[in-house]
């Protein structure tokens, strides 16, 4: 759900383990201004085979991280990326 003139050149995966977590997480980042997508994620992009989780601008990334352990989303890995232009 990124705007559509500014797809980020970086963007961060908060890797959450459920449909359900990711859209709670979605929903607390939108809250914060933060845009961000829920996402599926292949078992072997994670330590723990996540299904699913959030990707938004690493630009953004503290407050991100800070917005979703405000909410108690537990996140087990981030995963930082370029995108392809």
């Amino acid at each position: 759900m990124y705007y559509a003139n500014h797809i980020p050149s970086r963007t961060v995966l908060a890797a959450i383990g459920s449909m359900t977590g990711a859209v709670k997480a979605q929903r607390a980042l939108l809250a914060a201004g933060i845009a961000a997508e829920v996402v599926a994620l292949a078992p072997e992009q994670t330590r723990r085979g996540c299904a699913y989780g959030v990707e938004f601008s690493a630009a953004v990334s503290a407050d991100a991280r800070a917005t979703l352990r405000t909410a108690r989303i537990a996140v087990s890995q981030y995963i930082e990326k370029d995108t392809p232009s």
